[in-house]
């Protein structure tokens, strides 16, 4: 009867032994294949990120989608002449409006005093006024406004005037007249 015993107990342990190499083989298998899959690899592909001209290495920071005026992705050697080896794997470019705005604000800030005192007395709100660029009125959303304010280089204005509707009661709206030439 010991013998009985003994027998069963070894065969107990061979089988639970048995199940339990078979068990962690498929485990084996499964993870090289989850590894394969899901572990991050040297030659990772991830593209560099620039936010209002600061290189992000590590993680980019929430963005309101409504805050972006423009996306630009960079390849190849574009990227890699701009960014060097850190361009090397693509560059994504977000501009912020809060950004456009104050290079904006500072651009023709430097052409207009009155303009300048206007920001300074409003909050740097100027979001309501008619914007004219080389004599015509520029039309279309908030961002395609401010966008294309932003593409004005500062070595191509003339000229800023700025019209207060409050000083110039004739007018609907104040209006900020920029005199830009293309190079």
């Amino acid at each position: 009867m010991m013998r009985n015993l003994y027998c069963f107990i070894a065969l107990l342990f061979l089988s639970y032994s048995a199940v339990a190499q078979s068990a962690d083989t498929a485990r084996k298998d499964t993870s090289k294949h989850m590894i394969f899959l899901d572990a991050p690899s040297k030659n990772t592909s991830k593209p560099l990120y620039v936010i209002d001209g600061v290189i992000f290495k590590d993680h980019v920071k929430e963005i309101d989608p409504l805050d972006i005026v423009k996306i630009d992705v960079l390849k190849g050697p574009q990227a890699k002449s701009i960014y060097g080896s850190r361009g090397a794997n693509g560059v994504i470019v977000i501009t912020t409006r809060q950004f456009v705005i104050n290079k904006c604000h500072k651009k023709f800030v430097a052409f207009s005093k009155s303009y300048s005192d206007y920001l300074r007395t409003h909050e740097n709100k100027d979001g309501d006024f008619n914007y004219i660029l080389n004599g015509f009125p520029l039309a279309g959303t908030p961002d395609e406004i401010i966008e294309k304010l932003h593409e004005v280089s500062s070595e191509d204005i003339i000229s800023v005037t700025f019209l207060d509707k409050n000083k110039n009661p004739e007018l609907v709206k104040s209006a900020l007249i920029i005199t830009a030439i293309k190079q």
